[in-house]
């Protein structure tokens, strides 16, 4: 394992997103929190290009296979790494904002999709916070059926996480 790999499962472990990969849903969570977490600034060094379902990176996705394909092993190896301060409660930071109490997994997934979609078209100038109703329009020419109002509420989380100003 790798010390990228490292950082990646001590940050996930902060943030209490499990790593795992055995669903559909499990590897839209990890790709968008992941996402988050970065854009919080915690330096995991993933770059992330836009796909099918936001904010999407093929390296990030690598590294948490091995990780899970190493299984005991890197659980064994991650118990001698520790995540620094600084990135630690910056993950911690993120919890509400990656979850919510009683949500499912599914819901989960597609209200991580939209707050990561939203951010990477903002920070990548091709849409604006103020803007719900062009951010949506935006996402639904790329086949997510996000409502304006969902769009407003996602600024709104964004903001109150300190990921937009």
């Amino acid at each position: 394992m790798d010390r990228q790999q490292i950082l990646l499962a001590k940050s996930l472990e902060a943030a209490e997103v499990p790593l795992s990969v055995n669903t559909f849903h499990d590897r839209l969570i990890l790709q968008k929190a992941v996402y988050l977490l970065q854009a919080a600034g915690i330096h995991l060094g993933y770059r992330f290009r836009w796909y099918i379902r936001g904010p999407y990176s093929p390296d990030m996705t690598s590294g948490a296979f091995g990780i899970a394909n190493e299984g005991e092993y890197a659980e064994a190896e991650l118990r001698g790494w520790k995540l620094d301060d600084e990135s630690a409660t910056r993950a911690r930071n993120l919890h509400s904002l990656l979850h919510q109490e009683g949500e499912s997994k599914t819901d989960q997934a597609r209200r991580l999709e939209l707050l990561a979609s939203a951010l990477f078209l903002f920070k990548t100038d091709q849409a604006k916070p103020g803007d719900p109703e062009g951010t949506a329009t935006i996402l639904k020419r790329n086949n997510k059926e996000f409502s304006a109002a969902e769009v407003k509420s996602a600024v709104k989380e964004l903001r109150a996480h300190g990921l937009l100003a």
